[in-house]
């Protein structure tokens, strides 16, 4: 139950009733759930930058997370995201993902290079499943279009200053999960392995596959301290 993002904490006691029977006394305290996201910055070329969010961690009293945000970096991003664990049962749920993403990327072509305006539109859909408390899997297909629009730099006739292209991106992502949660602290070790296969259907770019593991340990220390190790190993075939 701690796990439950409505939850802040949760603890039993067992006392003596008579002969052989006991009471069990469960505490809970709730958490509150509609959480807003704020973030500021300034990006390299010192645009003011802002992302602002809003999500419930509990909508509908069902443990399901539904939100989105807008984000400002010199380019409008928009995402909505949409996530019921337990939807279908108490292991197998849906989650449902869009977003508009943009932002200015360098590409490099030789020993020269060009900024341009990336756009990454993309709608996924996952199915997830618990095996149990500590093993889960999130498994599913995202299909995306790639923009990209010509700013500045370096250019040349065998180089495109507008290109569209549409991708597939099968994924899948193992969970193992081993954490002790006292509120806001934590102990223990987690795994999350991410891995994906993208699907092109262009002439000069070939499918490629992408992983990596997040590899998490937190130690409490003291009464108010938390140590935390986070270490990602990936690999990618492009």
């Amino acid at each position: 139950m701690k796990r439950l993002p409505a939850i802040a904490h949760a603890y039993y006691q067992v006392f003596f009733s008579h002969d052989n029977l006991y009471n069990v006394s469960i505490q809970i305290e709730e958490n509150a759930t509609l959480l807003p996201e704020i973030n500021l910055w300034t990006t390299t070329n010192n645009v003011f930058s802002y992302k602002l969010g809003l999500y419930e961690y509990n909508f509908l009293g069902r443990n399901i997370i539904l939100g989105g945000f807008y984000q400002f970096n010199g380019f409008d991003t928009y995402a909505v995201n949409f996530r019921a664990p337990n939807l279908f049962s108490k292991k197998w749920g849906l989650a449902v993902n869009h977003q508009n993403w943009k932002s200015e990327e360098p590409l490099y072509f030789g020993n020269q290079s060009a900024n341009y305006v990336y756009n990454n539109i993309s709608f996924e859909l996952l199915a997830l499943h618990q095996f149990n408390l500590k093993n889960r899997i999130d498994f599913g297909v995202n299909f995306f279009k790639e923009k990209y629009k010509y700013l500045s730099g370096a250019t040349s006739t065998s180089i495109s200053q507008n290109l569209s292209l549409n991708k597939a991106l099968l994924k899948l992502v193992y969970t193992y999960d081993n954490l002790d949660y006292y509120y806001q602290y934590i102990n223990g070790f987690k795994s999350i392995l991410y891995a994906q296969y993208v699907l092109t259907e262009n002439d000069f770019q070939n499918d490629f596959y992408i992983f990596w593991n997040d590899f998490l340990y937190y130690k409490r220390i003291g009464e108010k301290g938390n140590w935390t190790n986070w270490l990602r190993v990936g690999l990618s075939s492009n």
